[in-house]
């Protein structure tokens, strides 16, 4: 099976939107941590994520922090599984990305090793 993201440039493809774009916004702007009024509105981007056919790169990036940030502080696996998913179809189009997107990957990368191996030693 081929999934749209997997090849090409993700501007390209035709856009869904599940989610209101501004939902995240003013958390975004102000790089507070997530709060309860927040945490509803990143569980329902989750179950929308899934069935998600095309996202912008920067995009992509903006939720995998959201979604990374949430897992800290939540501690909630399906939080760290949708920020797997996004840093997944982020190294799909890698080539793709600009240096400054791929660095930033590979702090994503590299926070998701970390949050592993926690998930690990919890086991």
């Amino acid at each position: 099976m081929e999934y749209p993201y997997t090849k090409g440039n993700l501007d390209n493809i035709p856009k869904y939107f599940y989610s209101n774009p501004n939902i995240f916004g003013s958390w975004w702007k102000s790089r507070k941590v997530v709060c309860d009024s927040i945490k509803k509105d990143i569980d329902k981007f989750v179950k929308k994520l899934e069935l998600a056919k095309g996202y912008k790169i920067a995009d992509l990036i903006i939720d995998a922090n959201i979604l990374e940030k949430a897992y800290v502080q939540f501690e909630n696996i399906i939080y760290l599984n949708t920020f797997i998913k996004c840093i997944d179809m982020l190294c799909s189009v890698k080539d793709d990305l600009d240096t400054g997107q791929k660095m930033y990957l590979c702090e994503l990368i590299n926070k998701e090793r970390e949050h592993i191996l926690f998930e690990r030693e919890r086991i």
